[in-house]
């Protein structure tokens, strides 16, 4: 599994056995990205519908897009998936937390896609606040004291910058990859595959530059399928199942045609015959 994970990500996915251990943005990985595929094969199907309950509520509210406009849907899976929590798993496990998600959809209509007011970003500071504490007196007007100072100091202008930004090999005549907003995208396997705004997936086999303008040369699939129909249809969310080995198209395109990159996992029901694809969600951490 992990020479599947692109670098977008924080971590690589560890074992289960180790999931008391793992971190919250390993939770969120398995249960957005990875967990629809790795349990289709593993879990009862009421089981694993139940499961995707979550994971598409989620996806919907934590994508700038659709957090809006499949609002009310996303909030009627997490009213289904914590009504019927305790039948599943038994009433003493709906704890404060399971509770809580049929307030998040309208939380998202306040304050905009869950990771605007997630505290994700803020998982890996506990150290730095740590450092900020001197001595056992006074630890919470110590670390406002140095937040303070730290905010006095000036600023250096950020300059916006253009994407996609090139980014060359050593030698500086070939690309080695391109930088977009929130993504990479290069030629080296997985991470490699996107989105163009035609909706269609694409594997990036070649980047190169003529006249100033970026082109990406590869391979183009239009024919996808659903990997999953309940509770909705999958590719309503860019998810979809493609066979690497079926006849592509091969065409060369402007890179500014790239929407989003995706990352690819072994279809669990047909290893040998297709991917599944799946687009990535821009994180603001």
């Amino acid at each position: 599994m992990k020479c599947f994970i692109t670098k977008e990500f924080c971590r690589k996915p560890r074992s289960l056995n180790d999931i008391d251990r793992w971190k919250a943005t390993e939770l969120r990985q398995f249960f957005l990205s990875t967990g629809p595929v790795v349990l289709k094969s593993v879990l009862r199907k009421v089981l694993y519908n139940h499961f995707l309950l979550l994971s598409v509520a989620i996806r919907i509210l934590a994508d700038r897009k659709l957090c809006l406009v499949m609002n009310d849907y996303a909030g009627s899976l997490l009213r289904w998936f914590v009504s019927h929590y305790g039948e599943l798993y038994g009433p003493e496990y709906i704890t404060y937390n399971v509770n809580n998600l049929v307030h998040l959809a309208s939380d998202v209509t306040r304050f905009g896609c869950l990771d605007q007011f997630s505290a994700f970003k803020f998982e890996n500071c506990l150290q730095a606040i740590k450092k900020q504490v001197q001595n056992s007196q006074g630890p919470l007007h110590q670390i406002v004291n140095r937040i303070t100072e730290e905010n006095a100091l000036p600023i250096q202008t950020q300059y916006r910058k253009s994407y996609p930004v090139v980014h060359y090999s050593r030698s500086a005549i070939k690309i080695k990859f391109l930088e977009f907003d929130g993504f990479f995208i290069s030629t080296e396997d997985y991470e490699n595959c996107c989105r163009l705004n035609d909706d269609s997936i694409f594997i990036v086999i070649k980047i190169f530059s003529d006249s100033n303008v970026l082109y990406i040369r590869g391979n183009k699939y239009s024919n996808t399928r659903s990997f999953f129909s309940v509770p909705c249809d999958s590719e309503k969310f860019g998810i979809s199942l493609i066979n690497e080995g079926s006849i592509s198209e091969r065409i060369t395109l402007l890179a500014s045609q790239i929407q989003r990159k995706c990352f690819k996992l072994q279809n669990p029901e047909e290893i040998t015959s297709s991917v599944v694809i799946i687009p990535l969600l821009q994180y603001n951490y």
